[in-house]
């Protein structure tokens, strides 16, 4: 779901001009924040080294993470 999040976004600025200057919504303000904390997130909980079979464990304290 987050790369399809992405993805959308990406849509949604195709041909806009990436100097032009918007007000920020409140909702824009916090789509950010939450971007900000997935990404704090990543560097809080990194992959654990391990054989990728079956996915990586740090994953699950990840998604309980995004639960809260």
């Amino acid at each position: 779901e987050y790369l399809g999040f992405i993805l959308a976004m990406n849509e949604a600025v195709h041909g806009k001009a990436a100097n032009a200057v918007y007000p920020a919504s409140d909702v824009i303000l916090r789509t950010v924040a939450m971007l900000d904390t997935l990404d704090q997130w990543i560097t809080e909980i990194p992959p654990t080294d391990q054989p990728q079979r079956f996915g990586n464990k740090s994953f699950k304290e990840w998604h309980s993470r995004l639960l809260e």
